[in-house]
Protein backbone atom coordinates (compact mmCIF):
# COMPACT_ATOMS: atom_id res chain seq x y z
CA UNK A 1 0.00 0.00 0.00
CA UNK A 2 1.21 3.47 -0.86
CA UNK A 3 0.99 6.34 1.63
CA UNK A 4 1.91 10.04 1.42
CA UNK A 5 3.95 11.88 4.04
CA UNK A 6 2.10 14.82 5.61
CA UNK A 7 4.22 15.32 8.75
CA UNK A 8 8.00 15.27 8.81
CA UNK A 9 8.33 17.41 11.93
CA UNK A 10 8.19 16.69 15.62
CA UNK A 11 5.91 13.75 16.30
CA UNK A 12 4.71 12.29 19.58
CA UNK A 13 6.61 9.11 20.37
CA UNK A 14 9.30 9.74 17.75
CA UNK A 15 12.77 8.60 18.74
CA UNK A 16 14.56 11.20 16.61
CA UNK A 17 14.01 14.73 15.26
CA UNK A 18 15.54 13.72 11.91
CA UNK A 19 13.07 11.58 9.98
CA UNK A 20 14.37 11.85 6.40
CA UNK A 21 10.89 12.05 4.88
CA UNK A 22 9.55 14.53 2.33
CA UNK A 23 6.12 16.16 2.63
CA UNK A 24 3.93 15.14 -0.31
CA UNK A 25 6.14 12.22 -1.36
CA UNK A 26 4.65 8.75 -1.75
CA UNK A 27 6.21 5.90 0.22
CA UNK A 28 5.50 2.20 0.03
CA UNK A 29 4.21 0.92 3.35
CA UNK A 30 5.55 -2.57 3.77
CA UNK A 31 4.52 -3.48 7.29
CA UNK A 32 2.56 -2.38 10.32
CA UNK A 33 3.63 -2.67 13.92
CA UNK A 34 1.12 -1.87 16.65
CA UNK A 35 2.07 -0.58 20.05
CA UNK A 36 -0.54 0.46 22.58
CA UNK A 37 -3.24 2.29 20.60
CA UNK A 38 -1.09 3.61 17.76
CA UNK A 39 0.44 1.86 14.79
CA UNK A 40 3.67 2.32 12.90
CA UNK A 41 4.44 1.83 9.22
CA UNK A 42 7.62 0.22 7.93
CA UNK A 43 8.97 2.70 5.35
CA UNK A 44 12.15 3.06 3.32
CA UNK A 45 13.01 6.72 3.91
CA UNK A 46 14.77 9.20 1.61
CA UNK A 47 18.26 7.98 2.52
CA UNK A 48 17.39 4.29 2.05
CA UNK A 49 16.99 3.27 5.69
CA UNK A 50 14.13 0.98 6.67
CA UNK A 51 12.42 2.58 9.67
CA UNK A 52 9.12 2.19 11.51
CA UNK A 53 7.36 5.58 11.49
CA UNK A 54 4.21 6.60 13.35
CA UNK A 55 1.14 6.24 11.15
CA UNK A 56 0.11 9.82 11.95
CA UNK A 57 2.89 11.02 9.63
CA UNK A 58 1.03 9.59 6.61
CA UNK A 59 -2.31 9.55 4.82
CA UNK A 60 -3.55 7.39 1.99
CA UNK A 61 -2.91 8.54 -1.57
CA UNK A 62 -6.67 9.08 -2.02
CA UNK A 63 -6.90 11.28 1.09
CA UNK A 64 -3.91 13.33 -0.05
CA UNK A 65 -5.36 13.85 -3.55
CA UNK A 66 -8.69 14.98 -2.10
CA UNK A 67 -6.90 17.43 0.20
CA UNK A 68 -4.85 18.88 -2.68
CA UNK A 69 -7.91 19.17 -4.94
CA UNK A 70 -9.79 20.93 -2.15
CA UNK A 71 -6.96 23.45 -1.77
CA UNK A 72 -6.88 24.07 -5.53
CA UNK A 73 -10.62 24.64 -5.68
CA UNK A 74 -10.41 27.29 -2.94
CA UNK A 75 -8.61 29.67 -5.33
Amino acid sequence: MWVVCVNNGVCEGASSDSVNLTIGKQYRRSGVKTKDQSSEYRIINDIGEIIFYSSNRFVSVTEYREKMLGELLEF
